[in-house]
């Protein structure tokens, strides 16, 4: 709820695949797989945790706010979205893609970019805080929005220091900081809507986590860039390879808050609230998954930019491993969000549920365009990237508008019309990107659909089974039969028909959770041949 280019490539996206220039040399086989392997591990208990905090905080906040206290916050990230994604100046990614070696010589002028910036920014944010209260006719988004603008100056060092942890692949530290930042983020927002701060109880723990993870990355890296000066001269090259990675951020304002600007203008700020409600519960597993990918990835395959057949490699099998890890994840949600609505909120929320199954059974294929995006990062595609994502986010806000035209503010209709546009376009532009990786349709397909199809099928056999026989079963035991049924008919077909995504995961995996997996599911040893980037 979070790259730059100097190459002219068309929308077309037939990029080439050379060589970026500057790219750090990868390590070798194994040990590169290792690192990616451990990596994947810390990120993913950061994720679970993260995943575990988000969801609890929901439960609570979903029992204590409004449905209009959730639409107001809905439109408040959302604009700040779009001011946001130039408040680092798109530095970050360029020392990411250029990797550690050049970070001491780059960090002193990025950081001061990226604190102008910041700056800059923030004051613009505050600056028209006023209007887009009398835009949406809410005065509460002011101080919403002022509070937004103040985490932007606040977060300025924080954002090239962890750029530094990630060239480094210190995947470990960056977990643990993320971990404690959402705990701060979710523990604080139920402290103080339990106090009665209504919607700023959303925006107010933001302020802490700016202040602690320039703390943190401050310690962990031992680093101050701040002290090297601008050096003006080096600005000039690093803003003209960091346009692109600002038109993305720009871009993905509206590929991940568009449907939320366009509905707050459409139908009433409740509808909008139980929209936001609805999508961000399913959503969570998907876009921690695809933050974690991010991090561990664009670093990773940028080292193996001069290697096609490798990261070809690495893709497909990371594709894999997504595919096998999201779609029971995402879609298991569809199957028990009734029983939990009736246990949480006592029937609270039944107006989203249809909505919440919907954009879990489309959740594993949104992941699909966040990989992409990383993809083009790795070879340096920022242009490419840029004009994808803004495709993306019309795409996203003319069929939200389209539903809410067609189904005159029927939740499911909107879900369905959005969740239909984003499956289809993420398909369809993955492949169209992926093939220039020497990664093809067929290859896609195979690392994608043995998991999601098979997470569909138990879904709908759970549903059915949840209609017919347990509708009148108590909310606790109802979801707690329901997940079993789900797990046991999703993990028994996997195991049996496709044994390489388990392979493929216990591959990436430190040795302790490998043997225990192995043991859980009678899998035989596995060497380094499963390594992510073999």
């Amino acid at each position: 709820m979070p790259t730059n280019l100097s190459h002219p490539e068309q929308l077309s996206l037939e990029v080439s695949v050379g060589a970026v220039e500057g790219v750090e040399e990868p390590p070798t086989q194994g040990s590169l797989g290792k690192i990616a392997g451990e990596g994947f591990s810390w990120i993913s208990l950061s994720l679970i945790a993260g995943k575990t905090l988000s969801f609890l905080s929901q439960i609570v906040l979903g029992a204590i706010l409004l449905d209009e206290e959730f639409g107001i916050f809905a439109i408040a990230i959302s604009v700040s979205a779009f001011v946001s994604c130039f408040r680092d100046g798109g530095v970050p990614d360029i020392i990411v893609q250029k990797g550690s070696s050049k970070f001491e010589q780059l960090s002193g002028p990025t950081f001061w970019i990226g604190m102008w910036f910041s700056l800059a920014m923030g004051a613009i944010l505050a600056g028209m805080s006023f209007h887009v209260a009398n835009i949406y006719g809410d005065p509460k988004l002011v101080s919403l929005l002022l509070v937004i603008a103040i985490t932007f100056p606040l977060g300025a060092p924080a954002s090239i220091l962890i750029a530094k942890l990630r060239c480094d692949l210190r995947f470990q530290t960056i977990a643990i900081i993320q971990v404690v930042s959402q705990f701060i983020r979710h523990v604080g927002a139920i402290v103080l809507a339990l106090t009665g701060f209504g919607a700023m109880s959303f925006v107010l723990p933001l302020v802490v986590i700016a202040v602690f993870e320039d703390v943190a990355s401050l310690a962990a890296t031992r680093s101050a860039p701040w002290l090297k000066g601008h050096q003006f001269k080096e600005w000039p090259a690093l803003l003209s390879k960091s346009l692109w990675v600002l038109l993305s951020a720009f871009f993905r304002g509206f590929a991940l808050n568009g449907d939320y600007l366009v509905l707050g203008l459409l139908v009433s700020k409740k509808m909008v609230g139980q929209y936001f409600f609805g999508y961000q519960l399913a959503a969570q597993v998907i876009l921690m998954l695809a933050m974690s990918v991010q991090q561990i990835l664009f670093p990773v395959l940028s080292r193996l930019v001069n290697e096609s057949a490798r990261q070809a490699k690495a893709i497909v099998r990371s594709f894999r491993v997504l595919f096998f890890l999201s779609s029971p994840l995402c879609i298991l949600l569809a199957v028990v969000i009734e029983p939990l609505d009736l246990l949480f909120w006592n029937g609270k929320w039944a107006a989203v549920v249809s909505l919440v199954q919907t954009f879990a059974f489309a959740s594993p294929l949104r992941g699909l365009i966040s990989f992409t995006h990383v993809i083009l990062s790795a070879r340096g595609y920022f242009q490419t990237r840029a004009w994808l994502i803004l495709v993306q986010g019309i795409v996203l806000m003319a069929f939200a508008a389209l539903g809410a035209f067609l189904f005159e503010g029927n939740l499911t209709g909107i879900a369905l019309c959005v969740a239909i546009s984003q499956s289809v376009f993420n398909v369809f532009t993955s492949f169209v990107v992926l093939r220039n990786f020497s990664v093809s349709f067929k290859q896609l397909v195979g690392a994608i659909l043995p998991a999601y199809s098979v997470a569909v099928i138990a879904a709908i056999i759970c549903l059915s089974l949840d209609r017919y026989f347990l509708a009148t079963v108590a909310p606790l035991p109802r979801g707690i039969e329901l997940a079993l049924v789900f797990m046991a008919l999703f993990f028994v077909p996997m195991r049996l028909l496709f044994r390489t995504c388990f392979d493929d995961l216990v591959g990436i995996l430190p040795n302790r959770i490998s043997d225990i997996l192995q043991r859980l599911f009678f899998l035989s040893p596995q060497t380094n041949q499963h390594r992510l980037d073999s």
